[in-house]
């Protein structure tokens, strides 16, 4: 599975490059700000119905297990998953989209006495992988620092 999520992301990510700052900007991160928002609930009761028990909401679930596990409240809060935090992260997107985007931007060079002209250029990553052990407010953070290269 992990195999078949990297090719994808492979394959998107020569589009992604391909993108100018307009585009980053206007159709891939404020389309996931919005669909973040506008998809709130769905992800939110995505969560429950991983759960075991279709009808339980699974972060209540984790919550009490940490509770009950003597977790400290900064992880606890860490696990917290709500429509407000939901509403935070696509906020956050939105940031993104108003700070300079690097791509292309060259960082040093100069001139060979050859003649050859070399330079130093900020460039799109590629596919990176992420391996994390909290989810909530990691997610949109790795995901936007590796889409804009900030």
């Amino acid at each position: 599975m992990l195999e078949k999520i990297g090719n994808a992301a492979k394959q998107a990510s020569w589009y992604l490059a391909g993108l100018n700052t307009k585009q980053k900007n206007n159709v891939v991160l404020m389309d996931i700000a919005d669909c973040l928002q506008q998809q709130s609930d769905a992800i939110l009761a995505a969560n429950a119905n991983a759960n075991a028990n279709a009808n339980a909401n699974a972060n209540a679930k984790d919550m009490e297990a940490a509770k009950a596990g003597h977790m400290n409240a900064a992880m606890q809060d860490r696990l917290l998953l709500t429509v407000e935090r939901l509403d935070a992260i696509a906020n956050d997107v939105r940031k993104v989209c108003q700070l300079v985007d690097p791509a292309g931007r060259i960082l040093d060079g100069g001139l060979l006495n050859n003649g050859l002209n070399i330079q130093r250029r900020c460039v799109p990553l590629g596919v990176i992988g992420v391996i994390y052990e909290w989810p909530s407010e990691c997610n949109d953070r790795c995901c936007l620092v590796m889409f804009e290269n900030r």
